[in-house]
Protein backbone atom coordinates (compact mmCIF):
# COMPACT_ATOMS: atom_id res chain seq x y z
CA UNK A 1 0.00 0.00 0.00
CA UNK A 2 1.62 3.62 -0.88
CA UNK A 3 1.84 6.24 1.65
CA UNK A 4 0.70 9.96 1.45
CA UNK A 5 4.35 10.85 0.36
CA UNK A 6 4.31 8.33 -2.21
CA UNK A 7 1.01 9.54 -3.85
CA UNK A 8 1.87 13.15 -3.42
CA UNK A 9 5.67 13.65 -4.51
CA UNK A 10 7.04 17.13 -2.86
CA UNK A 11 3.86 17.23 -0.38
CA UNK A 12 2.26 19.04 -3.64
CA UNK A 13 -1.32 17.97 -1.84
CA UNK A 14 -3.56 16.91 -4.88
CA UNK A 15 -6.49 14.95 -5.20
CA UNK A 16 -6.03 12.93 -8.69
CA UNK A 17 -9.37 11.50 -9.99
CA UNK A 18 -11.30 13.27 -6.94
CA UNK A 19 -10.41 10.30 -4.76
CA UNK A 20 -11.93 10.26 -1.69
CA UNK A 21 -10.04 12.33 0.81
CA UNK A 22 -8.04 11.83 3.92
CA UNK A 23 -8.65 7.86 2.79
CA UNK A 24 -8.27 6.15 6.43
CA UNK A 25 -10.39 3.72 8.13
CA UNK A 26 -11.37 6.80 10.97
CA UNK A 27 -12.82 8.97 8.51
CA UNK A 28 -16.60 7.61 7.61
CA UNK A 29 -18.42 8.06 5.05
CA UNK A 30 -20.67 10.38 6.28
CA UNK A 31 -17.55 12.21 7.44
CA UNK A 32 -16.96 12.56 3.75
CA UNK A 33 -19.91 13.35 2.42
CA UNK A 34 -20.52 16.40 4.83
CA UNK A 35 -17.11 17.42 3.55
CA UNK A 36 -18.33 17.21 -0.24
CA UNK A 37 -21.59 19.33 1.22
CA UNK A 38 -19.30 21.81 2.56
CA UNK A 39 -16.91 22.66 -0.30
CA UNK A 40 -18.93 24.67 -2.75
CA UNK A 41 -20.48 27.20 -0.35
CA UNK A 42 -19.51 29.85 1.20
CA UNK A 43 -19.48 29.51 4.80
CA UNK A 44 -16.95 29.82 7.31
CA UNK A 45 -16.20 26.32 8.72
CA UNK A 46 -14.15 25.75 12.04
CA UNK A 47 -12.31 22.19 12.13
CA UNK A 48 -11.70 20.45 15.20
CA UNK A 49 -10.70 17.56 16.64
CA UNK A 50 -8.33 15.11 15.05
CA UNK A 51 -4.43 16.27 14.50
CA UNK A 52 -3.33 19.51 12.94
CA UNK A 53 -2.32 17.77 10.45
CA UNK A 54 -5.39 16.17 9.80
CA UNK A 55 -6.84 19.49 9.80
CA UNK A 56 -4.81 21.04 7.63
CA UNK A 57 -5.40 18.07 5.29
CA UNK A 58 -8.93 18.86 5.09
CA UNK A 59 -8.82 22.61 5.03
CA UNK A 60 -6.90 22.15 1.88
CA UNK A 61 -9.69 19.36 0.49
CA UNK A 62 -12.29 22.09 1.34
CA UNK A 63 -10.68 24.74 -1.15
CA UNK A 64 -9.57 22.31 -3.55
CA UNK A 65 -13.20 20.78 -4.13
CA UNK A 66 -14.60 24.18 -4.02
CA UNK A 67 -15.05 26.62 -7.09
CA UNK A 68 -12.10 28.83 -5.49
CA UNK A 69 -9.50 25.75 -6.28
CA UNK A 70 -7.93 28.09 -8.76
CA UNK A 71 -7.68 30.75 -6.23
CA UNK A 72 -5.26 31.16 -3.67
CA UNK A 73 -5.24 28.63 -0.13
CA UNK A 74 -3.40 31.05 2.21
CA UNK A 75 -2.97 29.64 5.92
CA UNK A 76 -1.81 31.48 8.77
CA UNK A 77 -0.63 29.11 12.61
CA UNK A 78 -1.49 30.96 15.69
CA UNK A 79 0.74 28.60 17.60
CA UNK A 80 3.05 31.27 19.63
CA UNK A 81 2.01 34.37 17.91
CA UNK A 82 1.92 37.62 20.23
CA UNK A 83 -0.94 40.33 19.35
CA UNK A 84 1.59 42.60 17.05
CA UNK A 85 2.80 39.79 15.02
CA UNK A 86 -0.83 38.01 14.71
CA UNK A 87 -1.92 41.63 13.63
CA UNK A 88 1.05 41.83 11.02
CA UNK A 89 0.42 38.02 9.42
CA UNK A 90 -3.47 38.54 9.07
CA UNK A 91 -3.67 42.00 7.72
CA UNK A 92 -0.39 43.69 7.23
CA UNK A 93 -0.76 45.72 10.35
CA UNK A 94 -2.71 48.23 12.35
CA UNK A 95 -6.52 49.21 11.45
CA UNK A 96 -5.12 52.52 10.94
CA UNK A 97 -2.56 51.76 8.47
CA UNK A 98 -3.28 47.76 6.93
CA UNK A 99 -0.61 46.90 4.15
CA UNK A 100 -1.39 44.29 0.91
CA UNK A 101 1.21 42.12 2.92
CA UNK A 102 -1.10 40.44 5.16
CA UNK A 103 -2.81 37.00 4.53
CA UNK A 104 -5.84 38.72 4.23
CA UNK A 105 -5.40 40.53 1.41
CA UNK A 106 -3.11 37.97 -0.19
CA UNK A 107 -6.01 35.03 0.15
CA UNK A 108 -7.99 37.84 -2.92
CA UNK A 109 -10.79 35.30 -3.68
CA UNK A 110 -9.52 32.10 -2.16
CA UNK A 111 -9.54 30.35 1.19
CA UNK A 112 -7.87 31.62 4.15
CA UNK A 113 -7.01 29.16 6.53
CA UNK A 114 -6.35 29.97 10.18
CA UNK A 115 -4.56 26.79 11.73
CA UNK A 116 -5.20 27.33 15.89
CA UNK A 117 -7.77 29.84 15.83
CA UNK A 118 -7.86 29.26 19.79
CA UNK A 119 -4.63 30.69 20.28
CA UNK A 120 -5.70 33.99 18.11
CA UNK A 121 -4.65 37.20 20.86
CA UNK A 122 -7.20 38.51 22.34
CA UNK A 123 -6.44 41.48 21.51
CA UNK A 124 -6.83 40.99 17.51
CA UNK A 125 -9.89 38.93 18.04
CA UNK A 126 -12.31 41.71 17.30
CA UNK A 127 -10.51 42.97 13.88
CA UNK A 128 -11.18 39.27 13.20
CA UNK A 129 -14.54 39.02 13.91
CA UNK A 130 -15.08 42.26 12.35
CA UNK A 131 -13.23 41.03 8.85
CA UNK A 132 -15.84 37.50 9.44
CA UNK A 133 -18.84 40.10 9.53
CA UNK A 134 -17.89 42.08 6.58
CA UNK A 135 -18.77 41.46 2.84
CA UNK A 136 -15.86 39.10 1.64
CA UNK A 137 -14.68 37.59 -1.10
CA UNK A 138 -12.76 35.07 0.63
CA UNK A 139 -13.55 31.80 2.44
CA UNK A 140 -12.57 31.88 5.83
CA UNK A 141 -11.91 27.76 7.24
CA UNK A 142 -10.49 27.69 10.97
CA UNK A 143 -9.38 25.03 12.92
CA UNK A 144 -9.08 24.69 16.40
CA UNK A 145 -7.03 22.11 19.35
CA UNK A 146 -9.19 22.97 21.89
CA UNK A 147 -13.10 23.59 23.08
CA UNK A 148 -13.67 27.24 22.09
CA UNK A 149 -16.08 27.70 24.67
CA UNK A 150 -13.43 26.17 27.28
CA UNK A 151 -11.12 29.28 26.11
CA UNK A 152 -14.23 31.42 26.74
CA UNK A 153 -14.36 30.08 30.11
CA UNK A 154 -10.49 30.94 30.77
CA UNK A 155 -10.72 34.38 29.45
CA UNK A 156 -9.06 34.01 26.53
CA UNK A 157 -11.41 33.88 23.60
CA UNK A 158 -13.97 36.17 22.98
CA UNK A 159 -17.71 34.44 22.89
CA UNK A 160 -19.21 36.40 20.49
CA UNK A 161 -16.33 35.23 18.27
CA UNK A 162 -16.77 31.46 19.05
CA UNK A 163 -20.32 31.58 18.51
CA UNK A 164 -19.47 33.23 15.45
CA UNK A 165 -16.87 30.10 14.52
CA UNK A 166 -19.13 27.43 15.99
CA UNK A 167 -21.96 27.80 13.63
CA UNK A 168 -20.70 25.26 11.37
CA UNK A 169 -18.26 22.84 13.39
CA UNK A 170 -17.18 19.98 11.63
CA UNK A 171 -15.61 17.16 13.49
CA UNK A 172 -12.63 14.85 12.69
CA UNK A 173 -12.39 11.82 14.19
CA UNK A 174 -10.19 11.30 16.72
CA UNK A 175 -9.57 13.02 20.01
CA UNK A 176 -10.21 16.13 20.84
Amino acid sequence: MSSPEDRYPNDERKYPNDEPVLARPSFSSVFEAELYRLAPSKVTVLLAGGSSFSKGEVALALHQRSPRAEQPFVRVDCHGLDSDTAELRLFGGPAYAPSLTGAVHQTGEGTLYIAAIDQLPLLIQPRFLRFLDQERNARVIASTDVGLLERVAQGHFRLDLAERLLLVELVLPGER
